[in-house]
């Protein structure tokens, strides 16, 4: 992940710590890690205007991320939202993936939230050290999320968990990264290793 002129960083309480990490195969490069050790302390990595409308049908989106630190009092979020804010509380369209302890305690979660309502699927539970990767295919019907397998470098496994119907943000939506928030003071961090969208992706 490449922290460059096209994204905004949004501090959203405290001062989160923004670092890049050593590449710790070499399968990973430019790893970005943000760090809160405060409480409360969040930011989000988002691009600084709308790149979305919608999510057009044959979008595809995909990141791979890893939990750090530990597993309480803190969120953790990725994909496309209507503003660099948490998207577990307010006001905020969102369609993504987020691990939020407050919300669900157990799982990293597909996501997609039109105001203050949301529908959420279980994409797997929530491990501490370990990456993750996840997509979601917009189709005529819904979104579908999907688990990545990237063990093997010359295919990608792709298992789908399931589809959502319901809540499917229409508006404008900005490219978010990465996102965190914590309500605890001892250190939690999140890395980021890649973020991507393809498909169709009509301004």
């Amino acid at each position: 992940m490449t922290y460059g002129p096209c994204w905004t960083e949004t501090t959203i309480a405290g001062s989160p710590t923004r670092s890049s990490v050593a590449t710790d195969n070499a399968r990973r490069s430019g790893i970005l890690r943000y760090e809160l050790d405060a409480n409360p302390e969040g930011v989000a990595l988002t691009t600084s205007a709308a790149a979305l409308y919608g999510l057009p049908v044959g979008m595809e989106w995909a990141v791979s991320f890893r939990i750090r630190g530990a597993l309480t009092s803190c969120e953790w979020w990725t994909g496309l939202a209507s503003a660099a804010a948490r998207v577990s509380t307010g006001t905020v369209d969102f369609a993504g993936v987020r691990f939020a302890s407050g919300v669900d305690a157990t799982n990293i979660e597909g996501v997609c939230r039109s105001g203050t309502s949301e529908t959420t699927i279980n994409l797997a539970t929530a491990a501490v050290d370990s990456w993750v990767a996840f997509s979601m295919r917009r189709t005529a019907t819904g979104v579908e999320f999907y688990t990545l397998d990237l063990s093997d470098r010359a295919i990608i496994g792709r298992t789908l968990v399931g589809t959502i119907t319901t809540n499917v943000p229409t508006g404008a939506l900005l490219w978010v990264a990465i996102g965190g928030y914590t309500t605890a003071g001892a250190s939690r961090s999140c890395d980021i290793d890649w973020w991507n969208i393809g498909g169709r992706e009509a301004r």
